[in-house]
């Protein structure tokens, strides 16, 4: 005995005949992982808002309170130098008017780089045709670097001229000038410095020769030590030039 198919079941609340699909599970991010749209609180809640972006803030240049390394830096060219003047007895001349940023000598001349104007137009102030040993020094401001240190001067006598109409500091400075009490003051410092530098190398100055000779005889002696002699005759050469160094104390004495 044979019975009809029996009709497929449909879920509570669905009418016969109407078509139904299978239910996907659709997956969601949300603010705690993974969950289903059908539950959890992913769903629900929203992304946290991006960190905003940093922006690099613009760099303030401070400038020293004392002045004196403010501006652009400023070569002076140093010319007419003695050959008898040792290089180290430049630096410290240069040194002595404010801070050297670089120093560079070609036999008789050279060029110097400060950090800024003021300490540049002190050293061509001070240096300037001043004697040494044989020769007097010639200190100038780069050509190129002229444009800007006008300027400067211009803008040092705009203040000073705003001071004295007020009655500040700067009065009786005199008219026209580009310097303050504060940097005469430098300028009498760097002038004792430079008089006890003069001191220092005076001796090396006036023994030039006596070291130049003393100087060829040291690369001498160390080109005899190189060289391929017997011990005889290197014991010779080493007792002659002790006479010669001997000799050369008792004249420069």
């Amino acid at each position: 005995m044979s019975f009809p198919p029996r009709p497929p079941m449909v879920p509570y609340g669905i009418a016969p005949g109407m078509v139904t699909m299978p239910m996907a599970t659709h997956m969601m991010v949300g603010a705690y992982g993974a969950s289903s749209m059908t539950g959890g609180r992913g769903a629900l809640l929203p992304a946290p808002p991006a960190p905003p972006t940093s922006q690099a803030k613009p760099m303030r240049l401070v400038r020293p309170q004392n002045g004196a390394n403010e501006g652009p830096p400023v070569t002076v060219f140093i010319g007419n130098i003695s050959g008898r003047a040792p290089d180290a007895m430049i630096r410290a001349l240069l040194s002595a008017c404010g801070p050297l940023a670089s120093w560079k000598r070609v036999s008789t001349f050279g060029f110097s780089e400060f950090p800024g104007p003021e300490a540049a137009l002190r050293c061509v102030r001070l240096l300037h045709d001043r004697q040494l040993a044989d020769k007097k020094l010639v200190a100038r401001v780069d050509g190129k670097m002229q444009a800007l240190v006008d300027t400067y001067k211009t803008e040092q006598r705009s203040r000073i001229d705003a001071e004295e109409a007020s009655g500040g500091a700067a009065a009786g400075v005199g008219e026209g000038s580009y310097l303050d009490a504060k940097q005469r003051g430098m300028d009498e410092s760097a002038e004792k410095n430079i008089a006890q530098i003069y001191r220092d190398y005076q001796e090396d100055i006036n023994n030039y020769e006596i070291l130049q000779k003393e100087e060829a005889i040291s690369k001498t002696a160390r080109v005899l030590e190189s060289a391929d002699i017997s011990e005889e005759k290197r014991d010779v050469i080493h007792r002659e030039i002790g006479k010669f160094r001997e000799s050369m104390k008792v004249g420069g004495g």
